[in-house]
């Protein structure tokens, strides 16, 4: 059996039939011909085509071959009801996700989930490794901080000191230049009173 110009077209697309498309190539007549292999599956084909057709946004070019097999996957679910211990819907009895789509189609999602849960993981991870190494450079950084704030506040006590001293000493030579001065004076006094005696 030949695929349908809906496979043909999703291949091309690079995506998966929709289920509404597997439904006509599951039902297409063994000799290869497009026309299906009962009327009641033509009617039921045609009937959930004009109920995608009413889905469609407006205006179609405004929709991707994604929304549009989403679209049709939806109509699909409506008319047949939804998938029951695994077994699906309007495809002949027996009839599964695996055997319709092949184990590499349903197996894909249960990869996907997993490539998403292992990119979180590594996101997580490094999410930790740089708030790690943001945490160490601002420890690195107060350290350097608080030195640098040690380092001002040393010097700044040490000038302030050393002013001080500075005042100090000066304070005191003015004090001793000026009790030099009156030592001076009083021995002049009493070297004039000598002097003064000594002349009577």
């Amino acid at each position: 059996m030949r695929p349908s110009m809906h496979s043909l077209q999703a291949e091309k697309e690079g995506r998966e039939s929709s289920r509404l498309e597997q439904f006509r190539f599951q039902h297409l007549r063994k000799d290869g011909s497009d026309n299906f292999s009962s009327d009641a599956a033509e009617q039921v084909y045609d009937e959930a085509c004009k109920m995608v057709k009413d889905s469609m946004p407006i205006p179609k070019s405004s929709s991707t071959p994604q929304d549009n097999v989403a679209i049709e996957n939806e109509v699909y679910t409506q008319v047949f009801g939804p998938d029951k211990n695994g077994k699906m819907l309007g495809y002949g009895r027996g009839m599964t996700k695996s055997r319709l789509f092949g184990y590499g189609s349903v197996t894909r999602g249960i990869q996907s989930v997993s490539a998403i849960n292992t990119l979180i993981e590594e996101m997580n991870a490094k999410h930790v490794e740089q708030i790690q190494t943001i945490q160490a450079e601002q420890a690195v950084r107060e350290k350097t901080l608080l030195e640098e704030a040690e380092s001002r506040f040393r010097t700044e006590v040490a000038e302030r000191e050393a002013h001080l001293i500075a005042e100090a000493e000066e304070r005191f030579m003015k004090l001793t230049e000026i009790r030099e001065a009156k030592f001076m004076d009083m021995l002049d006094a009493r070297e004039k009173n000598y002097e003064a005696l000594i002349n009577e």
